[in-house]
């Protein structure tokens, strides 16, 4: 597709579509949802459907049908979408019919539409923007797929004694879907995701155990709340949603009200030794000094690198840290020196697997890629 050109004087529709009911489930087809956002100035248009047995590229496709059926005049047009104009306008396995290929050129021809997928610039303007336009359009997507899942649903829960932990979570999934917005079921989502992981971590077939058997498998959820990648935010998202859930459980007779209570009070108190400890890291791994150089500060380090190792808060200072080796209490690194607000979140004892070199004397935190409580 052209380039797209500035946005004044042409119609900016954004279209979205939205498949899948669990986190962990990628389906080519199925129920659906589609958005649409299509503004003009200072006017707009929000539309949002379903579809049954719809793959994600057939839902973006009838978003962009729907989309230019509501124009009215030949103005120009630029369909701006996550998804690439080759995944929905040409055919292919999980398209559009050709009915509906041929719709949406003839569409799309009068008013010169151009394709504006995620690698324009739109996109990294926009991706994180609270209430863009193309946020927007994922919140209209969701609508129509709450909507598409609701008609499946069927009458009356399972027996709690005749449903595994796997279904309980799905059911679980399906009562916050109806309830919550797009963000926060995604938030919710993402943390039964992290559980289920930690249901399967070691190959064995828990999931189809009594929903029971989910408290035995918390200290492993603890352990993957512990690993780099996981930020603060998701660690409050998980404060959260993990003692919802198995609150939840209880209610529907899948745990006790004790072994629920007793759930609850261990999440929460893993969750709140991991929080001080993350915010920290995090903060560090933004403000640490880098040595002289034109290096590009990495987003995330390579764990390979030479000198990685845990070194321990020996002393925290007003404005610097030192580090110790835990079996070496000869390797020192430090004093470091830092902001203040970083070592305000430090404590003594906290260990950092970090790496560091010393430079004319003074050192540098070349590498942050974790902490943790000893």
């Amino acid at each position: 597709m052209p380039q797209p050109s500035e946005s004044e004087g042409k119609v900016i529709v954004y279209v979205h579509g939205c498949t899948g009911e669990l986190p962990w489930e990628e389906p080519s087809g199925g129920p659906g949802g589609w958005g649409v956002v299509l503004t003009y100035g200072r006017h707009r248009r929000e539309l949002h459907g379903s579809a049954e047995d719809t793959p994600l590229p057939r839902l973006v496709l009838q978003a962009t049908i729907a989309a230019l059926e509501c124009l009215q005049r030949a103005e120009p047009v630029e369909i701006r979408s996550y998804f690439n104009a080759s995944s929905v306008l040409l055919p292919g396995p999980d398209r559009g019919t050709e009915a509906e290929l041929r719709r949406a050129s003839a569409l799309a021809k009068p008013h010169r539409a151009l394709w504006s997928g995620a690698d324009r610039e739109w996109w990294r303007d926009e991706y994180e923007v609270e209430g863009a336009d193309h946020n927007l359009v994922k919140d209209l997507a969701f609508q129509g797929l709450v909507q598409a899942l609701g008609r499946h649903e069927r009458a009356g829960d399972p027996e709690a004694g005749d449903m595994t932990l796997d279904p309980a979570l799905g059911l679980y999934l399906r009562q916050e879907r109806r309830r919550l917005s797009r963000r926060s079921y995604e938030r919710v989502q993402d943390t039964i995701a992290r559980l289920r992981r930690a249901v399967v971590c070691d190959g064995q077939a828990h999931l189809q155990d009594p929903p029971r058997t989910v408290t035995a498998r918390l200290e492993q959820f603890h352990r993957i709340l512990g690993l780099p990648d996981v930020e603060v935010e998701e660690l409050y998202a998980a404060r959260a949603v993990v003692p919802a859930c198995l609150r939840w459980l209880a209610e529907h007779g899948h745990l006790t009200a004790t072994a629920s209570a007793s759930g609850i009070r261990d999440v929460r108190d893993a969750i709140d030794r991991l929080i001080p400890v993350c915010a920290f890291i995090t903060s560090l791994r933004w403000s640490a000094p880098w040595p002289p150089g034109d290096r590009a500060r990495p987003r995330y380090a390579d764990l390979e690198a030479e000198g990685l190792r845990y070194l321990q808060i020996t002393q925290v200072g007003a404005a610097h840290l030192t580090f110790t080796d835990p079996q070496d209490a000869e390797m020192v690194v430090g004093p470091v020196a830092l902001p203040p607000d970083v070592c305000g979140r430090a404590e003594e004892g906290w260990e950092v697997l970090l790496a560091a070199e010393r430079i004319d004397g003074e050192w540098f935190l070349t590498q942050v890629i974790d902490g943790r409580r000893p």
